[in-house]
């Protein structure tokens, strides 16, 4: 039994219909990637700032007297005396918070340094750090690169979807 002309055009017209949103979808995903390679890039100078900042804290709690410490308040259940608290149990509990958030920010910095060595013999390279690291103006990075705006653009955008690629993989295609 074969179909009919309209019963193939039905097909067809449902076929492009899925392909098209599928598409689209990709476009959309790509854009998103785009914009969470940026917003990674954007952290990375603040990453770094906070893991000097972070081991500054932990050696702050080293020396910090707990017993004065409002930022631990303990609830006992059924019990209607005082804990009897570790003083060294509670600074490294404290100091365990902190160094999980500096390896979360030197995992980060990893990756993103991976990614970064991708392109690092790319000539527009400095444009990532001019541009993400360093906040310069458009302007001031043109000049530093004698490129015109559209050459700048260009290059910046062909260097974040090589990035994209070293940090998710096939993902970002």
């Amino acid at each position: 039994m074969g179909l009919s002309k309209k019963d193939i055009e039905a097909i067809e017209g449902i076929a492009r219909t899925v392909m098209n949103e599928g598409i689209d979808k990709g476009r959309k995903a790509s854009r998103s990637r785009f914009k969470q390679t940026e917003a990674r890039l954007y952290a990375y100078p603040i990453l770094k700032q906070n893991i000097k900042r972070y081991a500054a804290d932990i050696e702050d709690i080293k020396h910090e007297d707990m017993r004065k410490s409002h930022d631990f308040v303990l609830f006992m259940s059924n019990s209607g005396r005082s804990p009897e608290i570790d003083i060294d149990d509670l600074r490294a509990g404290k100091i365990l918070v902190v160094a999980q958030k500096i390896a979360r920010d030197e995992k980060e910095i990893k990756e993103i340094d991976v990614a970064l060595q991708t392109i690092k013999g790319d000539p527009y390279f400095p444009v990532i750090s001019m541009h993400y690291f360093e906040h310069k103006e458009q302007k001031e990075i043109m000049e530093t690169c004698h490129c015109t705006e559209t050459t700048l653009w260009r290059n910046r955008k062909a260097l974040i979807s090589r990035i994209n690629i070293a940090l998710y993989g096939a993902d970002a295609l």
